[in-house]
């Protein structure tokens, strides 16, 4: 959710419910990871002072060269054994790590599955994320970066 006041990144887009076009708020976290091509022009273009701005255009030109990691929502443990990864297509342990996965489609984010973290150079085309799951996971601990960070073969 955004706070009242927080700076944010408005997308303007054909609605896919009715006539005419809709806006899209992100956090700019959100939109440096997930809309790289549209919010890096937009920083450029701002007037304004903005907070991270170096760590936000290093996420955009590393979205932008691994369009894949778009796609990346967050971290987390499986909660059960029956989920296939998408890279691998072999199943993900109940209690692993695994990465969740979302596309923007339709006008709006729709989840699309998850991989297991040791697929995370196959499917990404980079294994360099660490920093972009930190962020994008709330609540994880040192030891549950570093495990995931050992699991990614870092």
């Amino acid at each position: 959710m955004l706070a009242s006041g927080e700076l944010r990144f408005g997308e303007s887009l054909l609605n896919p419910y009715a006539e005419g076009e809709t806006l899209f708020w992100y956090h700019l976290l959100c939109a440096a990871c997930m809309r790289p091509e549209k919010l890096g022009p937009a920083l450029d273009a701002s007037p304004l002072p903005i907070p991270d701005l170096e760590w936000l255009k290093g996420a955009i030109e590393v979205g932008l060269a691994h369009p894949r990691l778009q796609r990346l929502l967050r971290a987390e443990r499986a909660p059960s054994g029956s989920a296939h990864c998408r890279h691998c297509h072999e199943l993900v342990s109940k209690g692993s790590w695994r990465l969740a996965l979302q596309m923007f489609e339709e006008g709006r984010m729709q989840p699309i599955g998850t991989i297991h973290v040791q697929c995370t150079e196959a499917y990404f085309g980079t294994k360099d994320i660490l920093d972009r799951i930190e962020r994008l996971t709330s609540g994880l601990s040192p030891a549950d970066l570093a495990e995931i960070e050992s699991g990614a073969g870092r």
